[in-house]
């Protein structure tokens, strides 16, 4: 199952070109302005246990045209959290980049969905530390 990636606590956004050209509210991201953006994704992830085993992360991005009524995928990124073997709790990072057109500012929005394979990991964020940012960059009109 997909759960929404909620940004709180240390984990971080980051706004280019003027920090008001995104807002975030409940997990869901909506623009002041049109144009073409950069969003790139690190989010870091450790297992709640050490058990042993890898785990599958995946984080799919969806966006809205209808004012988050209805969502589309628009991007999925892979990645696993590998068996360390080592006493300590396994980590994993899930990079990912891609484009976003965002032509209506009324109705356009975006969220992060991630999954990870048997809910046995967290996405990290250590006090006073950025390690799970979100950066969107507007690198063009529309």
């Amino acid at each position: 199952t997909n759960t929404l990636l909620v940004w709180s606590g240390s984990s971080s956004l980051q706004a280019s070109i003027g920090s008001s050209l995104v807002s975030h509210s409940s997990g869901i991201f909506s623009f002041s302005a049109t144009g073409i953006y950069l969003i790139q994704i690190d989010a870091y992830y450790e297992m709640q246990a050490n058990d042993g085993q890898s785990r599958r992360l995946q984080m799919t991005t969806q966006k809205s045209t209808d004012g988050g009524s209805n969502y589309s995928n628009i991007s999925l990124f892979e990645n696993s959290v590998p068996n360390s073997d080592g006493g300590e709790k396994n980590k994993g990072l899930l990079t990912g980049r891609f484009t976003l057109d965002v032509t209506n500012t009324t109705n356009d929005r975006v969220r992060i969905l991630h999954y990870i394979q048997s809910n046995a990991a967290y996405v990290q964020g250590t006090s006073g530390l950025d390690e799970t940012i979100i950066q969107f960059s507007k690198i063009a009109e529309t």
